[in-house]
């Protein structure tokens, strides 16, 4: 029987298929760096924009923070790596929760690059 404590997600929860992007580079042909972005894995998971009072929260933290996202746990997952989901693109503002230390389900703080 499960522990009655163990965090659950109810069904459908994580809804948006969320790619793990790695950033690597490369020498162009005139010795300069080219930074690109590589999908290392794909889960689903929940995108939730921070209310008012849990932005003042996170402020605390980090003032960038805009979103909560919810994944399927993904090991080694840091501050490294960005969040895509369609065309948006969130950066991780903090070390990834594993919310029971089960390594099922991780939250994480992020920001979403708004740049062009």
């Amino acid at each position: 029987m499960p522990d009655s404590r163990e965090f659950r997600l109810p069904a459908g929860v994580l809804r948006h298929r969320i790619q793990i992007q790695s950033e690597s580079n490369a020498r162009d042909a005139n010795g300069g760096v080219i930074k690109s972005w590589n999908t290392v894995a794909t889960r689903w998971g929940k995108i939730r924009p921070l209310s008012g009072r849990e932005l003042i929260a996170a402020e605390q933290v980090d003032s960038r923070v805009t979103h909560e996202i919810t994944i399927r746990y993904y090991p080694g997952l840091t501050s490294l790596f960005r969040l895509v989901h369609d065309s948006r693109v969130f950066n991780i503002s903090s070390p990834p929760r594993d919310i029971d230390e089960r390594k099922k389900v991780m939250i994480l703080q992020a920001t979403e690059d708004t740049s062009p």
